[in-house]
């Protein structure tokens, strides 16, 4: 299942990996039009791959791996929030 975010600018995505406080590891392919976001936890890491259109400032994300007691929409609730902090929490 994909999911696209909008409102995703490079930007956003530069933030993001700078609030990596372990939790998050963030790769950006090297034309920075797509990469992996994992989150490592206690329950299991939580692999997505995403595809970025700048000019549609849009994100679209495939859940890869996940445990299998987290539901996909909390994950997809969690990362919309951490989007959001990374496009507000820096104004």
């Amino acid at each position: 299942m994909t999911h696209v975010f909008s409102g995703v600018t490079l930007q956003v995505l530069d933030r993001l990996r700078g609030e990596d406080d372990g939790s998050y590891v963030l790769e950006l392919n090297p034309d920075r039009t797509g990469g992996t976001l994992t989150r490592r936890s206690g329950m299991g890491d939580v692999v997505v791959r995403f595809v970025h259109d700048n000019a549609r400032a849009q994100m679209a994300v495939t859940i890869m791996k996940k445990p299998m007691l987290v539901p996909t929409p909390l994950l997809l609730a969690e990362m919309s929030a951490a989007l959001r902090r990374a496009t507000f929490g820096h104004e």
